[in-house]
């Protein structure tokens, strides 16, 4: 008995967590003033999209809730009741799911310890349902959970890190990672707060401490979609630990970063009918970087290109403008004036050559050999051919490389074409336009464009054995609920990213959700 109290007390963060997320996003001018100026990640999640979308309304016809069921109904009749009444009627526990839920993290930095606060809050219909929703659980749990009252709100501890507080209007989850860890410290973080002063500090933000002072966040809240996902660059970039600090810090001094200090990204994702659509939106990225992208792509490499592809990728930067803001750049790590080790060339020469423009492809497998093409063009192919003779074996406009005996380059007057396809080197060297352009040119062309065939069945057996796919099945029941994948970009801050799949006859969730019932 003792260890299915333990089990449930486990799982019931899950279960408040899943019954918080039962809520529709909107917008809201009050949403951001619980929310930490510096909180690393926000997510909203519009579930009771997803609910319709994936068609839980009919989810006794999938053999996971099945299942699911009869596990509760093992290990706690009275639970598999709870959830049983949830399932059919969530509003009978008082959320509101008229209003968003919000899901954060703040970091802590103080001290030895680098973890997060993380925080779920949604908004309450019915004082009374939660209530009683409480009670409910702990008859499930089999035992009585430590109330009290503070902050004006009613404290549960759900275990030693967890949280759950409510009063009339609103619902707070805290899962506290810093407390977790320094309790196991040797030398605890005296500035690590407990749930409850954690509680406290949320409700207790000024306007100017809370996220409700970023400018950007009403523009995100008003484009939110099934999962909405918002980032500030700034708050990123005071996590010295993360990937992106790391390589940014190689380009900008501290005081450069400060222009990113208010820039944000959105992502969000939405299932629509045959394909998972994504879309992002960049906000107070400085002016000069939303140029890069706007560099007109030369088309004429795709001529170098076999018609068929499994993946493809074009991409176009203004390089000019590229060289002239590293150049404004104070105190980067990144010298434009630094050697290569070749002759008297730099790193300013290097970048000076391209012309801006690349297109590249994968498309097949030889006798062993991944067959690759890439096509690049050139501002400067007398540099580009000098930088070679000290690289490369020269054979006329024709180069090869001792560590890569299988790929070649030729180095026509503006552009450079790198492949391990002998048809492709042939096709280059007599001045390429003749393998006729590929399927997804039309879009290629446009620059700044991905696609991937996710159909297995079209990849080479050989590569799909070398990297053991063919010996997990399950991998291939993934992969064969999909079609292909393209992503491009809208304009000079926003992209758009779709993931096809095999059927477009329901929703994509509702059809991954019965393909993955049929693989359990």
């Amino acid at each position: 008995m003792k260890t299915m109290k333990r089990y449930l007390l486990r799982v019931l963060p899950v279960m408040v967590t899943v019954a918080m997320l039962m809520v529709s996003c909107s917008k809201g001018a009050d949403e951001g003033a619980f929310i930490p100026k510096n909180a690393s990640v926000i997510f909203h999640i519009n579930v009771a999209s997803l609910w319709q979308k994936a068609d839980l309304a009919n989810a006794d016809n999938l053999q996971m809730m099945n299942s699911l069921h009869e596990a509760f109904q093992v290990i706690s009749p009275k639970g598999d009741q709870l959830v049983e009444a949830f399932l059919k009627d969530p509003t009978s526990c008082g959320i509101d799911f008229k209003k968003p839920v919000c899901v954060f993290s703040e970091p802590f930095t103080e001290g030895p310890i680098n973890t997060e606060y993380t925080v779920a809050s949604a908004k309450l219909q019915s004082r009374k349902d939660f209530d009683k929703f409480v009670v409910d659980l702990e008859e499930v749990v089999g035992e009585k959970f430590k109330h009290c009252d503070t902050l004006d709100m009613t404290v549960i501890e759900l275990g030693e890190n967890e949280l759950l507080a409510y009063n009339n209007s609103r619902l707070f989850f805290i899962e506290n990672f810093p407390q977790m860890i320094n309790g196991i410290l040797d030398d605890p973080s005296d500035e690590v707060l407990t749930s409850t002063q954690y509680l406290a500090k949320l409700l207790n933000l000024k306007k100017e401490e809370s996220m409700a002072s970023n400018k950007y966040f009403d523009k995100y809240l008003a484009d939110s979609k099934d999962i909405s996902y918002f980032m500030s660059y700034g708050n990123m970039l005071n996590i010295t630990i993360t990937p992106m600090n790391s390589i940014l810090m190689k380009f900008y001094s501290e005081k450069d970063l400060k222009e990113f200090e208010e820039a944000s990204v959105c992502i969000y994702t939405s299932f629509e009918n045959g394909r998972i659509e994504l879309t992002s939106k960049t906000y107070g990225i400085p002016e000069v970087l939303q140029k890069f992208g706007s560099h007109k792509f030369n088309e004429e490499l795709l001529t170098y290109l076999p018609a068929q592809t499994l993946a493809a990728l074009t991409v176009s930067a203004d390089v000019k403008d590229l060289v002239e803001y590293i150049d404004s750049l104070e105190d980067g790590e990144l010298n434009l004036d630094e050697s290569l080790g070749i002759d008297d060339y730099t790193i300013r020469d290097l970048i000076n050559a391209l012309g801006g423009s690349m297109a590249a492809s994968f498309y097949g497998m030889q006798e062993g050999t991944p067959y690759f093409t890439a096509a690049i063009d050139l501002n400067n192919s007398d540099l580009a051919r000098n930088l070679l003779n000290e690289l490369a074996v020269n054979n006329g406009n024709t180069y090869s490389f001792e560590i890569f005996p299988d790929m070649q380059l030729v180095l026509n007057d503006k552009v450079a074409v790198l492949s391990t396809d002998p048809a492709v080197i042939a096709n280059a060297q007599a001045g390429g336009k003749s393998n006729g352009l590929m399927a997804i040119a039309d879009k290629a062309k446009k620059g700044n464009y991905f696609y991937m065939d996710l159909k297995l069945a079209n990849w080479p057996t050989e590569l799909l054995a070398l990297i053991g796919i063919d010996s997990m099945p399950i991998v291939s029941s993934i992969f064969a609920m999909f079609d292909y994948i393209e992503a491009e970009t809208i304009n000079d801050q926003d992209g758009i990213c779709n993931i096809y799949l095999s059927s477009d006859k329901t929703n994509s969730l509702a059809y991954i959700l019965q393909e993955v019932d049929k693989m359990i």
